[in-house]
């Protein structure tokens, strides 16, 4: 089996290697926007931390007094074309990262559209006072090329130690890691040593054009699901929790809640998953069989069990999201403010 996945991947790296040079030869063309334009990536599929560094990056552009909007595509909204998130968006519209951006930050302008490029002509038509927008998730979009280019790759799986789809994770190969203006080390643990990332460093070999960076997920007190004003930090060694998650890679959060908790039983679904009715019989169920005090699930999850018309009303009390935050790592706060701040600066002044 893992020969066959091998040669699949071959052929799906070849595609992908063809559609890469095409636009570096600008046999393709690539559209750059008038407007400073930051984009958020990754060369692997999912759960390198995308969302947290986006809201790292509108909480410093907004502090410095820049007008920021959020562009995505909006993954598995049931919508099409351009959306701008408004008071009555829902995940099944704007999709669950976007609607939980919109909910964090209510003032910022958040859309989500396929075509980027197309997607950054219609926000300036929109909010003609637009000064920054960031691109979750478009390193592989070659149609527009972004001012700068952020790319996230994790501690415990690094692009050059991982493979292309199907056999590993990479939806290209590590090349296009030379496409990137800043490289982040995300999910590093907290007691990292200095030694393990002079290894990191040495195995990403990255050329003295491009920063390299190191980052951490901060855990945040809970926060209740359907009461924002019900927060805790008190989950203590005598709880019993359930853990309900539709993302990616569950085991960071599982780890962390076991820290917490005398006992924690794990209710998976796919990323993204749309609660049905009988999964939502089913937490119920798993909640009453463990007999558990809480349930905790992630913020994207929360969006989606808020828009569940079945979810039980005696529960409600129970559910709380765990907010989570980027942390930078030694003095690398410092010099991503700097890079950013400068390259939107200088982007203001050139125009």
């Amino acid at each position: 089996m893992r020969f066959i996945l091998r040669i699949l991947s071959w052929i799906y790296g070849a595609g992908v290697w063809l559609r890469n040079m095409l636009y570096d030869e600008h046999v393709l063309h690539s559209f750059k926007p008038s407007i400073p334009t930051i984009c958020v990536g990754n060369l692997a599929v999912g759960g390198t931390g995308k969302t947290p560094h986006v809201e790292y990056l509108v909480r410093i552009l907004q502090e410095n007094g820049y007008v920021v909007a959020v562009l995505s595509r909006g993954y598995k909204r049931r919508s099409v074309g351009f959306v701008e998130a408004n008071k009555d968006s829902t995940a099944a519209s704007i999709g669950d990262e976007a609607m939980q951006m919109k909910l964090k930050f209510p003032d910022l302008i958040v859309a989500v559209c396929e075509d980027r490029f197309l997607g950054i002509r219609r926000l300036q038509r929109l909010h003609p006072d637009l000064q920054v927008v960031l691109l979750d998730d478009a390193f592989q979009h070659r149609r527009l090329r972004a001012g700068y280019y952020i790319l996230l790759t994790q501690a415990d799986r690094l692009y050059v130690e991982d493979d292309l789809l199907p056999l590993g994770r990479l939806r290209e190969s590590a090349q296009g890691s030379l496409r990137a203006d800043m490289i982040v080390v995300t999910k590093c643990p907290d007691n990292v040593l200095p030694i393990d990332l002079r290894i990191i460093d040495n195995k990403l070999h990255v050329p003295p054009s491009q920063s390299l960076l190191f980052s951490r997920m901060s855990y945040l007190d809970l926060v209740g699901v359907f009461d924002e004003s019900h927060k805790t930090s008190k989950i203590n060694k005598i709880n019993r929790v359930l853990l309900l998650t539709g993302i990616a890679q569950p085991h960071y959060l599982l780890e962390h809640v076991k820290s917490l908790a005398a006992e924690v039983y794990s209710l998976d679904f796919p990323d993204h998953h749309a609660f049905t009715e009988e999964d939502i019989r089913r937490i119920e169920r798993a909640f009453d069989e463990e007999h558990c005090d809480f349930i905790i699930t992630t913020e994207k999850d929360a969006v989606r069990l808020r828009e569940s018309a079945s979810f039980p009303e005696r529960l409600k009390p129970h559910v709380f999201a765990q907010p989570i935050e980027t942390v930078f790592l030694n003095d690398d706060k410092q010099t991503f403010n700097s890079n950013i701040l400068h390259y939107v600066g200088k982007s203001k002044s050139d125009r």
